[in-house]
């Protein structure tokens, strides 16, 4: 079964041994651990590259009874921190905790005082780890100031499973049957006896339409397997006492059809997602109006399911059993599989466990056999364009570029996961922090090379390439620069903008073939000619900060978002700005069209706005609202040509979606009037004349001519407009447009078609220029 998700690395039983295998992702999935049977820890990069190794120290004591050697691991337990800096590790066989800090490499031991040490658990928001044991006692200790509370008798036999909350409570399960809430400090606040042992402890909100209830109050218990058990945790507040249900857990069953509960997971506004062993799903709320409905239930798995994992950052979750992963899209109350992201493994491979990192870039799945497989799930959005060129991230360290007119693809592979990226005629530049590397794209199937790396004073924020220079944003700075020095690296010096004495306020910046651009905090937009690097135009907008520029290919017209989050139009021709009508949403992305230079796009969250400017029109320089096209969840644009919007989604896959003001344009039907109508009227509306006239002229309808005849005139198509008359048998019109055609004064000419379309007499004056004097 092909899948979308690409392989990003194997870590196999050569490494682990044969057996199962305990992994963990560090928060900022920047690290992973994994031990297997061989008494050794490997922490590895996202890439797949070995970072460490940590040796554990021989046992101290026997396995217990029924534990194969060959296949146990050599930890039984291992937990990264909040902050992704320390793994504390709970090597088998020793009475130990091992911290191993990332940063340093440096492995120190905690010394317990305590045998059989069965547990460990850091804290979410806190340097505090909980250590348990197979006696029921508990180790509380701070990492920040090295201090240990050990508390005896805590439970009374092995504990087997915890979770702290955000708060810094502390619940613990144990095969006494009993589940004990307690301050960091150690003391019990809350204890709970249930009727079989607790596997599973999570803290959540339940649900409450009220929402007056204390962040993260509720545990829920995987009790024998066979039941949930809700229990809101009152702590100290005054309310408990009242409560009658304080001391009674809402218990969740389920169909016997389901069997045993393998694993729950906590997701969205109060729903909780549980996978059964007989490869059942299902999602039940925890809404009060509700309680135990299932809102959503299938079987996933044929034989048997092992592990579940929910991505909070993607909404997505996975399940694995057998030799299968499934990932289903859980948005809201909607439960749909991807069953493009499924990944199928060799008959022989037995799926154990499943995570996401943090950010859901990567899921990994280890199996019985020693092996730990992780996947690229999803990219973040790092892309950009150049004409009918695109680049855009398709591993975490390869990028492509494409021109999606003739599908020329060159790959260029990289050395470290970028932070930003942009492409300019022949070159990429990819880079993060302070630093850029540039490569230098060639024809298709030559290979990118690097030709030169650059180190600049503070972070980049903002890159824009052309044929020959860089302009980097940094700190409010711009820095213009050569990308390829030649053999004397001062033959031409870098610039610095502003000029030494003026406030670094540069907020934005854009450059193409001839003009360098940007934008200030103050709300003024600079031009600069790059031949001379003179100063051309520098225009002041009364709204406050420039928060964003993008220029049309030629320089010639920029859009730009100012304080007001209000998107112009800037032409620096005149220092004319135009608002553009109809946009109130949030704006997310800005096009212009590839193949159509007075053509533009704005993006919400849910719909495409299309836009067509014009310079000149009967009423002067204008910005016509075309029509929207509703945005697909998840796509991301990049590029439009044509109509055609490039988008790119988080799997790195790109996807096109036509806007539905161009579905008409490319075809070719004739005699298929309403086809015919319907391209030509999106013709006339994004001020196609020349092919709206080729479309009237096959259908000779007297509704396409009048409407040809008024749009041309409104924009001043004369010789169009004198046409269409003549087509349509108004001798007078034509007449009276050839005395004028002539006219080469803009406003003149408007003037005299005010007066031929009827409009008002003082419309006409206005655009009249005033006689010359003698």
């Amino acid at each position: 079964m092909a899948t979308r998700m690409k392989k990003l690395f194997t870590v196999g039983s050569d490494c682990h041994g044969r057996g199962r295998v305990l992994y963990s992702w560090s928060s900022k999935g920047s690290h992973l651990a994994t031990v297997g049977n061989r008494r050794k820890v490997f922490i590895w990069d996202r890439n797949g590259r070995l970072y460490d190794e940590i040796h554990l120290p021989s046992a101290e004591a026997v396995k217990p009874a029924g534990v194969e050697e060959e296949t146990a691991s050599a930890c039984v337990a291992l937990e990264w921190d909040s902050t992704g800096e320390r793994l504390a590790l709970l090597p088998s066989g020793i009475t130990t905790v091992l911290l191993y800090t990332l940063a340093t490499r440096d492995t120190t031991k905690l010394d317990t005082n305590m045998k059989e040490l069965a547990f460990l658990s850091w804290a979410k928001s806190a340097k505090m780890l909980a250590v348990g044991t197979g006696k029921g006692n508990v180790l509380i200790y701070n990492d920040a100031l090295g201090k240990k509370v050990p508390i005896m008798g805590k439970h009374t036999r092995r504990i087997t499973c915890g979770a702290w909350n955000s708060e810094g409570r502390l619940a613990l399960g144990s095969e006494d049957r009993q589940v004990t809430v307690s301050k960091s400090e150690g003391d019990t606040i809350r204890q709970l006896g249930v009727k079989m042992e607790p596997t599973e402890i999570y803290f959540h909100d339940k649900k409450d339409e009220e929402k007056k209830l204390r962040k993260e109050n509720t545990i829920s218990i995987n009790v024998g397997r066979k039941t949930i058990y809700l229990y809101r945790v009152f702590e100290e507040d005054a309310a408990a006492e009242a409560d009658q249900d304080r001391d009674n857990p809402i218990e969740l069953a389920f169909q016997e059809r389901y069997g045993n509960i393998q694993c729950h997971r906590w997701f969205g506004e109060g729903y909780i997602l549980i996978g059964f062993q007989s490869g059942f799903v299902v999602v039940i709320s925890t809404h009060n109006k509700e309680m135990s409905e299932e809102v959503h239930s299938a079987r996933y798995h044929k034989d048997v399911l092992s592990d579940v994992a929910y991505c909070g950052a993607l909404d997505r979750a996975a399940t694995c059993g057998g030799n299968l992963i499934k990932i289903i899209d859980m948005v809201g109350q909607e439960c749909n599989e991807i069953k493009s992201d499924s990944i199928e493994f060799e008959s022989n491979v037995v799926l154990d466990k499943l995570q996401w990192t943090q950010d859901g870039q990567v899921l990994s799945v280890s199996t019985q056999g020693g092996d730990v497989h992780s996947y690229l799930a999803s990219l973040p959005v790092i892309n950009d364009v150049c004409e009918t060129r695109l680049v855009y991230l398709t591993s975490l360290l390869e990028l492509t570029v494409l021109d999606v007119l003739t599908d020329d693809i060159s790959k260029i592979q990289i050395e470290t996961e970028p932070a930003f990226v942009a492409l300019g005629t022949n070159h990429v530049a990819v880079g993060m922090n302070n630093q850029a590397w540039f490569y230098r794209i060639d024809s298709e199937g030559q290979q990118a090379h690097r030709v030169n790396q650059r180190d600049y004073l503070g972070t980049v924020e903002e890159v824009q390439l052309n044929e020959r220079y860089a302009a980097v944003l940094s700190e409010g700075r711009v820095q213009l620069h050569v990308i390829e020095a030649g053999e004397d690296p001062g033959e031409e010096e870098d610039l610095i903008y502003p000029d030494k004495g003026h406030a670094n306020d540069i907020s934005c910046v854009g450059m193409t073939q001839n003009f360098l651009m940007f934008g200030t905090k103050r709300g003024s937009i600079h031009y600069y000619y790059l031949e001379d690097k003179a100063l051309v135009n520098e225009y002041r907008h009364e709204d406050g900060e420039i928060r964003q520029l993008y220029p049309n290919p030629p320089g010639t017209r920029v859009l730009f978002v100012d304080g007001r989050h209000a998107v112009n139009l800037f032409n620096p021709v005149n220092d004319q700005v135009l608002p553009v009508p109809k946009f109130t949403g949030a704006l997310e992305s800005m096009l212009w069209d590839s193949a159509d230079p007075n053509v533009f796009v704005l993006a919400d969250n849910r719909q495409f706005y299309v836009y067509v400017y014009t310079p000149v029109s009967i009423s002067g320089a204008l910005i016509s609202f075309v029509g929207t096209t509703a945005r697909p969840t998840g796509f991301c644009p990049i590029l439009m040509y044509n109509g055609m919007i490039t988008c790119q989604l988080k799997s790195g896959s790109l996807e096109r979606v036509m806007l539905t003001t161009h579905t008409s344009l490319q075809g070719q039907d004739r005699g298929i009037l309403e086809k015919m109508k319907r391209r030509f009227n999106q013709h006339l509306a994004l001020l196609h004349f020349k092919e709206a006239w080729e479309v009237a002229l096959q259908v000779k309808n007297g509704d396409m001519w009048s409407a040809l005849t008024e749009t041309a005139l409104t924009f001043m198509e004369v010789e169009i407009a004198i046409r269409a008359f003549r087509y349509n048998g108004n001798a007078g019109m034509v007449l009276s447009l050839q005395k004028i055609s002539h006219l080469e004064d803009k406003n003149l000419l408007a003037g005299h078609i005010c007066v031929l379309l009827e409009q008002d007499y003082s419309t006409a004056q206005v655009r009249r220029p005033p006689p010359p004097c003698a």
